[in-house]
């Protein structure tokens, strides 16, 4: 007999992915200068050219306070209005970078990106993946490929080949892109490889079971 659950399916949640949602980026409004102290605005979001949704910003010192509708599926939408509390590191390139602090309950963590829900909130609370954390390793690495393909001015599809140095690199740079390149290549290939050996091998398998059956 098996034991507690035995029998049963357990099922994995998908989460939902962060380009599903809206946010606010404190990085795009500080380029924007939209952060300096007393300064009021509406941000908005666009389909088809028509406006979506909006937020009502209140910026202030050490915070900016929110004012939307909350965006709840199917449920009706209510109006929130509260604080979200701003703070500085050091940048390494000089100046400084701003944060949010998550302000959902317990949280308060510093992150660049809020999302929509019944509140703002980070990814973590919202309990968002990545797009890329839903992909398979090989589309992964061959997006790593392209990516670097695209750094060194490269026709797209590693097929194509290797290309020149671009003339404004430097050659330790483009040495140490190529490298990569290659390598990130060389793992595609084997795992291609490998799955088509284990194809092979699961196919064989199946093959001989069907006959001792028929024995």
């Amino acid at each position: 007999m098996g034991g507690i659950g035995s029998g049963k399916v357990r099922l994995r949640r998908v989460r939902e992915t962060v380009d599903r949602h809206r946010s606010i980026d404190i990085r795009q409004w500080k380029r924007q200068g939209l952060l300096n102290t007393r300064n009021a605005f509406v941000w908005s979001w666009f389909h088809l050219d028509q406006v979506a949704a909006s937020i009502y910003v209140q910026a202030s010192n050490d915070r900016v306070i929110l004012t939307h509708n909350a965006w709840l599926g199917e449920r009706p939408e209510s109006r929130h209005t509260y604080p979200v509390y701003l703070t500085s590191t050091d940048s390494h390139l000089g100046g400084e970078r701003r944060w949010f602090l998550c302000p959902t309950e317990g949280c308060m963590r510093r992150v660049a990106i809020l999302y929509a829900g019944e509140i703002f909130a980070c990814r973590r609370c919202r309990q968002l993946a990545y797009l890329s954390q839903r992909e398979p390793p090989s589309a992964r690495t061959i997006r790593r490929i392209e990516r670097i393909r695209g750094r060194l001015e490269w026709e797209r599809g590693f097929a194509k080949g290797n290309g020149d140095k671009p003339h404004y690199m430097h050659w330790r740079t483009f040495d140490m892109l190529t490298a990569e390149h290659d390598a990130l290549v060389k793992k595609w290939l084997g795992d291609l490889d490998a799955k088509a050996k284990a194809k092979k091998e699961f196919s064989s398998a199946g093959s001989a079971s069907t006959y001792a059956r028929g024995l």
